[in-house]
């Protein structure tokens, strides 16, 4: 046999080797997405649901100030499953949500309990971030880390992050922190898979490019409900500087010189009246959605302090989307009443998964 055909035969063969090692495997799969809600469902009624027999609970993180709590659940492949509790009826835990005003997705914030954690989520210095959601990761990261180091010792080694609408958002970050963590310690061969229910948006532009890139071809993953408003949150606002350095923006006195007087009289006003009214709806989300949050944790943690927070609120959804249509037999099903909640609670999403992910 010639050279060529033995080096090619050489190659199937490693990349067999390589997927039969490798137990999480790229791409979507409904059953195992429900498997995943379920499991988080657990955390807040386990008698509705009742967990697969190819997965026991491990580990069970402490609450943190803002009542975050992370699970880990071992499947019997030895693939383990780190799965974030959502938002509670805690009044600490609806605050971590609004205080969206954006701080960098790279630097120090001063915990609760009045320790620094220091944070990395993208390689990008101009990639931001939502305050109340680092908060809530300065909460889980050392019970985590630890956890994961110990397991790693009894050779788990494969991980599925997943969250359902806080849980969600906390999952992207989760994912973030352990592409980029500092701990020399830390295992550097460990592989995640990251699926975010009902997330609503992580950061701006330059966070979520930083996101799909680092869980490229097939490893991250958001599901949404097309009839679901958490998803469209955090309240949001773009401004001229919210580009990339180079943009046509930039460089729009220079290009209107060439037009004639009027035009370019016109195009000034409407340019200006543009953005004065997006800068303006940025300063107040930071005041309202940044200060005035802030006071509210710091009364209940006096040695919590302010980061110093970002003049944008340009919130973007990140991961690849895996989109749930709801059409005729949902809407009969899931009628709107009262409750706001109505198409984000688990039910609505793992019906309409089975309906297209059967």
């Amino acid at each position: 046999m010639k050279l060529k055909y033995w080096l090619l035969l050489l190659s199937f063969i490693n990349v067999f080797n390589y997927c039969r090692a490798q137990k999480i495997t790229p791409g979507f799969s409904g059953k195992e997405y429900r498997e995943l809600l379920v499991l988080n469902w657990n955390q807040y009624d386990t008698s509705k649901a009742k967990t697969d027999l190819r997965y026991k609970r491990i580990f069970r993180s402490t609450e943190g100030s803002l009542k975050n709590r992370f699970d880990i659940w071992l499947r019997n492949d030895s693939v383990g499953v780190i799965s974030i509790r959502g938002t509670t009826s805690d009044q600490l835990s609806w605050i971590e949500n609004f205080y969206s005003a954006m701080i960098p997705a790279t630097g120090k914030i001063t915990k609760t309990n009045g320790k620094v954690f220091d944070y990395k989520l993208a390689q990008r210095t101009d990639a931001m971030v939502h305050t109340g959601w680092v908060l809530g990761l300065a909460d889980m990261y050392e019970e985590l880390t630890a956890q994961l180091k110990t397991n790693y010792k009894n050779g788990i080694k494969e991980y599925i992050i997943f969250g359902h609408s806080q849980g969600g958002a906390l999952a992207f970050y989760v994912r973030s922190y352990l592409e980029y963590i500092s701990d020399v310690d830390f295992p550097s061969d460990l592989k995640f898979k990251t699926i975010c229910s009902a997330p609503p948006k992580p950061g701006n532009m330059y966070y979520a490019y930083d996101f799909d890139f680092i869980t490229r071809d097939g490893y991250g993953y958001r599901v949404a409900n097309t009839l679901d408003w958490v998803p469209e949150t955090p309240l949001t606002s773009q401004t001229a500087t919210d580009f990339n350095s180079i943009n046509p923006f930039k460089f729009r006195n220079e290009a209107l010189k060439k037009q004639p007087v009027f035009t370019r009289a016109y195009a000034n006003y409407a340019y200006n009246k543009m953005d004065k009214s997006s800068k303006k709806a940025s300063k107040m989300f930071k005041k309202y959605l940044g200060n005035k949050a802030g006071k509210i944790i710091k009364t209940t943690f006096p040695l919590y302090k302010e980061p110093e927070y970002i003049n944008q609120t340009n919130y973007t959804p990140a991961g690849v989307p895996i989109i749930l249509a709801a059409e005729e037999e949902y809407n009969n099903l899931f009628k709107e009443g009262k409750s706001v909640f109505i198409h984000h609670m688990y039910e609505p999403y793992i019906f309409l998964s089975k309906k297209y992910y059967p």
